[in-house]
């Protein structure tokens, strides 16, 4: 699972990323199931992994099964069923985030350029030495789009789904006085193994695929 981990601001709750269903989905669940393009958003995380919040990372660099993932190596992020990949985009004049006008995040059935990510050590002091490294799970990390080079960021923006009301998620970088990532761009990829707490993340290639959670 992908999680924003919160920090300071007070009574802030733990966000993961989930795929969105609309308030009146319920009604025509099997046709949006069924759909190419699904949006994003963050709900309250409540230590249970879920289908819709449950994601795979995805090789894009020709890596094999197996491989560890390392900071700034590009790759895929999709569901768990291995259907829709995460995107984003540049802002336009018809499309960008609804709430923040930000650079829009969703689902799409096939991949791209527009598809394809990154991850960077949170501390901007040590990512020059950390390079090529193994990126490690259970740690906070900072998702940059490639295309774009903005941070997958977690708005303050309500949105309503079928779900209950959860947040908008976007592509925007934040920062602090320090040229540091404010928390909203600080995520955790989250894995149900046991044993140690972290852990090197394994891209996967092709099917099956060994889900982040």
């Amino acid at each position: 699972m992908v999680v924003n981990p919160g920090g300071q601001k007070v009574g802030r709750p733990t966000f993961s990323m989930a795929m969105s269903l609309p308030e009146d989905a319920i009604h025509d669940l099997q046709n949006l199931i069924c759909a190419d393009v699904q949006s994003v958003t963050g709900g309250e995380f409540d230590g249970v992994p879920t289908t819709r919040g449950s994601f795979m990372i995805r090789s894009c660099d020709g890596s094999h099964n197996g491989e560890v993932l390392r900071y700034g190596q590009p790759f895929y992020l999709s569901t768990a069923d291995g259907r829709l990949f995460l995107q984003s985009d540049r802002v336009s004049f018809r499309v960008y985030a609804e709430k923040s006008r930000h650079c829009l995040v969703n689902l799409v059935s096939t991949p791209s350029h527009l598809t394809e990510w990154k991850i960077q050590p949170f501390d901007p002091r040590s990512r020059m030495e950390l390079e090529y490294s193994a990126v490690q799970a259970n740690s906070r990390i900072i998702f940059t789009h490639i295309k774009t080079n903005q941070n997958l960021s977690l708005e303050e923006d309500i949105i309503r789904t079928a779900f209950g009301t959860e947040r908008e998620l976007s592509c925007w970088s934040r920062y602090d006085s320090h040229r540091a990532e404010t928390e909203d761009n600080h995520w955790m990829i989250l894995m149900s193994v046991p044993g140690d707490d972290i852990l090197p993340v394994q891209v996967v290639k092709d099917q099956p695929c060994k889900p982040c959670y």
